[in-house]
């Protein structure tokens, strides 16, 4: 009867948790990096003045459209976001640095909050396969 009552609980409750985390990183797609790189995180929170970083360097995020949907993308000044429905930040010209096709660091956070982090490698793929 324990049993059972601690997996109710554990059904019930699971139900409120929600995770943010990065869910894809693009970064290096086909052709040229410029202006088709992104990063994807599932999040129910408004990025605007969070912070991407990558091992050289950080940006802040800037809400650029807004989605009821709780997918975001971090992309570059002219990336075209048009069809997309998602909540969309830029952070200018490039996504820290340039992320690196070699595999980097990527972390987005608040002053207080971190959101996410991963270290990624090329071997994952977005190697020019989109």
């Amino acid at each position: 009867m324990k049993y059972l009552l601690f997996i109710v609980f554990v059904l019930i409750f699971s139900s409120f948790v929600y995770a943010d985390y990065i869910s894809e990183i693009m970064y290096d797609p086909e052709g040229s990096d410029n202006n088709l790189e992104y990063v994807e995180i599932v999040t129910s929170l408004d990025l605007s003045n969070y912070t991407i970083s990558d091992l050289a360097s950080s940006d802040i995020l800037t809400k650029m459209k807004a989605s009821s949907n709780n997918i975001a993308l971090i992309v570059e000044d002219s990336f075209d976001y048009s069809n997309i429905d998602a909540n969309i930040y830029t952070v200018g010209a490039n996504i820290g640095n340039n992320l690196n096709n070699e595999g980097d660091i990527i972390s987005v956070k608040s002053d207080l909050i971190i959101i996410d982090y991963v270290h990624y490698f090329n071997s994952w793929g977005a190697n020019s396969n989109g």
